[in-house]
């Protein structure tokens, strides 16, 4: 269906989802500010729209009613966006907090990381005792180690548990991953490390949990895949296809889907919902066909199939954003009216960010909504630039459209959080989206057929089959040259205005006008404009940055474009993934070098290390890690850096080392215990002590030290 952008008329829903959204994001960058001003605002406005409605006032002045209804609709995003955080709650565990606590909560969800239990907890008690619990709200991360006990936790189960609680930590790296920010779009604001002796089972039976029961059969599934797909890589790779379970998906394996473009394919999504709905469709086709009165129980069943299946594959954002927009196509067709696309899509989000409005920053969410819309839009007319006759090849140039279309909606948003672009992703849609409707479909006769000795063995190999070509298939991809582009970085203005360049596209192409395509150059060459000023700017930067690691020391020297690391110990693949390479990537640089702490590396006219003694221009920084022998005379630096074990106290190294900007730094591979101690020294000795384990990396600019 052709759809006339510009005529707001025809996609209403797009229209009241936009007032909604600009709320929300209103609510999410200004928390508390004047709550109920504003959802008085939003009374008040909807007031106005019943009283405008009862004078019946002219045609022309229509857009006092639909203001005022922007108006209310935006006043309940900001709303909703303060009701849904729970720290609004007077009775929040956060207010109770002790520096030890016991605390009885329910558990709402499971996961396995890094050789620990993650749980989602609803805290229902705290206090000093077991005996002075008070009733509280709030969720809560839990860390629990894997034992044989802790495996018996599901959803639905009641823990005590003695606790330490503290919020979720910002990143103390510089440009790393915000895990905080990601926790608290899902309300999750506070977390604690049980140890195994801490904690244990209430004998209170388990509530009435949904989730408790997608779990066991989610758990039922996930054995027979493992039983039939024994290998790593392919159990890694059907079990988030099918069941959206990534716990056991090796890291080699992510990396090469993420290398290709494929990494949709490893997360449930609309693609895998809709194979699910088409399936039940199909299914059920020949009951009543000339028959209407079974329209209502095939929708409802075709419904209630496409929400099992969500629930079942953990209920993320994605699958339940495709559930509800298939619920609504699903309802349209059963009644018999035609539905505009763009309309149904509103709509499903607008029911969502009533439920949830923190939903809407949820990347799989944004990633899901802009690759359908790509296909939508501009599939049909990529297709249509080139036609070909044999079968073959058109299904193959559909496929290859499709993967156009999609990458073209969803770029922007990709280089901006993940900074790297998959060279071969259509190459890679030519085989992973028809291979994964199979594998999608194969698992879920799979689960139906695999009490049945021949046929279940026999479907099992199948899959088992279906899913190693695939794999295969992605890591040839990978192996082809430059199949992967890292370390692009843009910033949040290009990226809105590379979706102006494709708003303005789009218009183009509806209207065929050519101010659209004007307005597409202009923001196309701001957004490079900005993009290549914010590239000056880095290229100009001179700092010395001390990275947060624990149990290690990371130097880095960004003079211009070039990066001169230092380390202690040879610098591992994910230290430099969750520490390093963000900013790396941010300051644009070209690393010139990396070397020990122990090595002697070559100087260069803007800097030099030895023995210890770091100079970038004309800044200095002592790096000591044992003590110091005495001196004849002091040895003069602008900063010291405390690492390992420097035994000797800091009224000795005073008189060792000259430091003019009284400025002492501790890293991350000091103890808490050393670290603590050397802190208190240093204020009696009136130094200013800066540790990175507790305040994040230390980053000197040397353009401000001049």
């Amino acid at each position: 269906m052709e759809i006339k952008l510009l005529n707001w008329r025809e996609i209403p829903m797009v229209r009241l989802c936009a007032a909604l959204i600009l709320g929300i994001i209103a609510g999410a960058w200004l928390p508390g500010t004047g709550l109920w001003i504003v959802a008085a605002a939003g009374v008040a406005g909807l007031a106005g729209m019943l009283f405008i409605g009862a004078r019946r006032q002219a045609y022309e002045q229509r857009w006092i009613f639909g203001a005022l209804l922007y108006l209310s609709l935006s006043a309940l995003g900001y709303v909703l966006v303060g009701i849904n955080d729970e720290r609004n709650v007077d009775n929040h565990f956060s207010n109770r907090l002790l520096e030890e606590n016991i605390v009885a909560a329910e558990v709402e969800q499971v996961q396995l990381r890094n050789e620990r239990f993650r749980m989602t907890v609803k805290v229902g008690a705290i206090g000093r005792s077991a005996g002075e619990l008070q009733p509280v709200r709030g969720r809560l991360m839990l860390y629990l180690p894997v034992t044989s006990e802790s495996e018996k936790i599901s959803p639905g189960s009641h823990l005590v548990f003695s606790a330490s609680i503290t919020p979720i930590q910002a990143p103390l790296n510089p440009k790393a991953f915000d895990y905080a920010r990601y926790q608290h779009y899902k309300n999750v604001h506070y977390q604690t490390f049980v140890g195994e002796d801490a904690w244990q089972l209430s004998d209170r039976p388990a509530s009435f949990s949904l989730s408790k029961y997608t779990d066991r059969a989610r758990r039922y599934c996930l054995a027979v895949l493992r039983k039939h797909l024994p290998t790593p890589n392919e159990f890694g790779a059907a079990s988030p296809l099918i069941l959206g379970y990534r716990d056991e998906t090796p890291d080699a394996l992510r990396d090469a889907y993420s290398a290709t473009g494929a990494t949709h394919v490893l997360a449930v999504s609309g693609l895998h919902v809709g194979i699910v709905q088409m399936v039940i469709s199909f299914l059920l086709q020949f009951w009543g066909r000339k028959s209407g009165r079974h329209r209502i129980p095939k929708m409802l069943i075709t419904i209630l199939g496409v929400w099992a299946f969500a629930l079942i594959t953990g209920g993320a954002g994605s699958a339940l954003r495709a559930a509800t927009m298939f619920s609504f196509l699903t309802a349209g067709q059963a009644i018999r009216q035609s539905s505009n696309t763009y309309n149904t899509m509103a709509a499903s989000l607008f029911l969502l960010l009533c439920i949830n409005p923190l939903l809407l920053f949820d990347l799989g969410v944004q990633l899901s909504y802009l690759a359908v819309l790509g296909i939508v839009f501009f599939h049909p007319r990529i297709y249509r630039l080139w036609y070909i006759e044999n079968k073959a090849g058109d299904y193959l140039w559909q496929l290859t459209a499709l993967s156009l279309a999609a990458t073209l909606t969803t770029l922007p948003l990709s280089l901006l959080y993940f900074h790297q672009f998959p060279v071969y992703f259509w190459l890679s849609g030519l085989v992973a989206v028809p291979l994964s409707g199979f594998i999608l479909g194969g698992g879920l006769l799979l689960f139906a057929v695999q009490g049945i000795p021949v046929l279940g063995f026999a479907v099992g190999k199948a899959l088992y089959a279906l899913v190693w070509l695939m794999n295969a298939a992605i890591f040839l991809i990978q192996q082809l040259p430059g199949s992967r582009i890292s370390g692009i970085w843009i910033s949040v203005a290009v990226a809105v205005l590379l979706y102006g360049v494709i708003i303005a596209v789009a218009g183009g192409l509806v209207t065929k006008k050519f101010r659209w395509i004007l307005a597409a150059l202009t923001l196309g060459v701001l957004a490079a404009g900005i993009n290549t000023f914010e590239v000056w700017q880095a290229h100009q930067r001179r700092e010395i940055v001390l990275y947060h690691t624990r149990r290690q020391t990371i130097i880095d020297c960004f003079d211009g474009r070039q990066v001169f690391s230092l380390s202690a110990n040879p610098v591992t693949v994910e230290e430099e993934r969750f520490a390093l390479q963000n900013y790396r990537w941010y300051a644009r640089s070209r690393m010139a070098g990396a070397w020990l702490l122990s090595d002697a590396p070559p100087t260069a006219e803007r800097w030099w290390y030895r023995k210890g003694l770091l100079r970038l221009g004309d800044v200095r920084l002592a790096v000591v890690s044992e003590p110091q022998a005495p001196l004849s005379e002091k040895i003069p630096t602008d900063y010291l850096l405390l690492r390992g074990r420097p035994y000797a106290s800091l009224e000795e190294l005073a008189e060792a080392w000259d430091i003019r900007s009284r400025t002492i730094l501790l890293d991350g591979s000091l103890s808490p215990r050393q670290a603590a101690r050397l802190m208190e020294e240093g204020r009696e000795l009136g130094y200013q002590c800066y540790d990175v384990s507790n305040r994040g990396a230390w980053i000197l600019n040397l353009h401000k030290t001049q």
